[in-house]
């Protein structure tokens, strides 16, 4: 940094030349190309731990370093991209027109995800809290109210034995032999 400072001393007369040098420097072609591609095709993931908002925050940091900036309607359109289905919907019919808009509705949808996930229950937790009202599993007795018309009724499932007996040997065949 010293030495580009010390070569480009005398080259640059103005501000806005030091400036525009020093982002040059600093910010190649292929860094913003690089954040231009971030910008409009990453996608939101839950594993990273960070909210809604604070994925799109990240987002629009990195896209006020571009130069031409990206405009607001622009940038939303491609954040928007980057969270899924039912995220998407809920923006694009908040009908967002700006950062803080954005912002808002992210808050808001980050806090209904948050109930969602504090509300919900492995089912053998639920199984768990709600003996009182479970029937046990096994065969049905008296002692639990069994509600089965003819409750009482032994049965008793009788089936036919065709071991013994021939398929060549029926009526129709003796009665053509004899």
């Amino acid at each position: 940094m010293k030495q580009w400072m010390l070569t480009a001393y005398g080259q640059l007369r103005l501000y806005d030349d030091c400036k525009r040098a020093f982002t040059e420097l600093l910010w190649e072609n292929t860094r913003l190309s690089e954040i231009r591609c971030w910008v409009y095709q990453d996608r939101y993931d839950y594993s990273l731990g960070e909210s809604f908002s604070e994925h799109y925050t990240r987002y629009t940091k990195m896209a006020s370093m571009l130069s031409p900036a990206i405009s607001d309607q622009d940038l939303f359109g491609a954040i928007v991209t980057h969270y899924e289905p039912r995220i998407q919907a809920c923006l694009i019919s908040a009908n967002v027109k700006s950062t803080q808009e954005a912002l808002a509705v992210l808050t808001k949808l980050q806090s209904l995800e948050n109930l969602k996930d504090h509300y919900r229950m492995p089912w053998r937790d639920f199984e768990h809290k709600d003996q009182t009202r479970r029937t046990p599993h096994g065969p049905p007795s008296d002692s639990t109210g069994n509600r089965r018309p003819n409750g009482s009724v032994q049965v008793c499932h009788v089936g036919h034995d065709n071991r013994d007996r021939n398929p060549w040997d029926s009526p129709l065949r003796d009665s053509r032999t004899n």
